[in-house]
């Protein structure tokens, strides 16, 4: 294209001397024209060059973008359908499970749609008891990649107290042999229990992946009719459990539940009077300037739902007189 050019300009600068008799070496008027179109012609090719260059970009940026959007679109109908699936094992796990008492299904759903996928259902966290202790080889802590861990309190083995009847270690391991009938092994298989067949059907815990720390101490039955408490005594009871509170807040536990209580009736003391015997459980239980807190879950007692004499002494809340 450029030769071309050069060759028709150099003719045209010709025939114009030859018209005008006389073009000598000088550099007559006419002389720069050829050199001018020749610019002018190089210069466009460039300008076009320039164009293709920017529409085959724009062209590259175009199906870039309609595969992102496709890849989006994709993943978009990935993850709808993986929550689909979720939302169906967790219907029909909880209703063979029979975890629609504690809402569950609902706790579960939730978490799915705002994780938009599988749920964990505890994985990462860890569960501690304070109850009677724990057979750590039932299958109902069998599989994964948690642990599961027992700890006897100290003092509750060889010494009495307040708040524990006097018992050898050997009678607090006893929940942890194959056959016995534990509470601790039973409250832990209701927090954190593996989903398994059993012979009442399919069963699973709340949070099947959640670590398990039980810290084994000595219980009574929980039966019987409940005396009036001593301040004495719910000073001595808060005293030993306070610290062994502040223990269990060391070893990395997220959620603590307590199966146990102090023996005794306390409606008739006031704030004011129960404010100083309690105060070392009180301020164990605030974790007063720790960053991430150990949630509490305590059990109400054994008469939540039953009725009794209305006349305060042998009656815990709950109801009175079946009102």
């Amino acid at each position: 294209m450029k030769r071309t050019v050069r060759v028709a300009g150099i003719f045209a600068a010709a025939l114009a001397c030859l018209i005008a008799a006389g073009c000598g070496g000088g550099g007559g008027g006419t002389g720069p024209q050829p050199a001018s179109r020749q610019v002018e012609v190089e210069t466009e090719t460039e300008a076009e060059r320039a164009a293709a260059a920017r529409r085959a970009e724009e062209e590259r940026a175009a199906r870039e973008e309609a595969a992102r959007q496709e890849a989006a679109r994709q993943e978009a109908e990935r993850r709808a359908e993986a929550l689909r699936r979720e939302l169906q094992r967790i219907d029909d796990l909880t209703l063979t499970a029979n975890l629609l008492t504690v809402r569950v299904r609902e706790a579960y759903r939730n978490v799915a749609r705002a994780s938009g996928g599988p749920v964990p259902f505890g994985d990462g966290v860890t569960i501690g008891f304070i109850d009677t202790g724990i057979e750590r080889t039932h299958p109902a802590f069998a599989g994964g990649a948690r642990t599961v861990t027992e700890e006897i309190l100290e003092g509750t083995g060889d010494s009495a107290s307040y708040l524990m009847p006097k018992a050898p270690p050997e009678v607090l391991l006893e929940d942890s042999r194959p056959g016995i009938s534990s509470h601790g092994t039973a409250v832990a298989s209701v927090a954190a229990g593996a989903d398994r067949d059993t012979p009442v059907g399919q069963r699973q815990g709340v949070a099947p992946g959640a670590n398990v720390k039980m810290f084994a101490i000595t219980l009574g039955s929980g039966g019987g009719s409940y005396e009036e408490a001593s301040l004495t005594g719910l000073e001595r009871f808060s005293n030993e459990f306070g610290g062994y509170l502040n223990r269990i807040f060391l070893q990395g536990v997220d959620i603590l539940n307590m199966s146990l209580s102090v023996s005794g009736i306390i409606d008739h003391y006031s704030t004011e009077e129960l404010r100083d015997p309690m105060a070392a459980l009180v301020g164990a239980a605030a974790q007063a300037g720790d960053g991430d807190k150990t949630i509490l879950v305590w059990s109400a007692g054994n008469l939540g739902d039953t009725s009794c004499p209305g006349d305060g002494k042998s009656c815990v809340a709950g109801k009175v007189d079946g009102q």
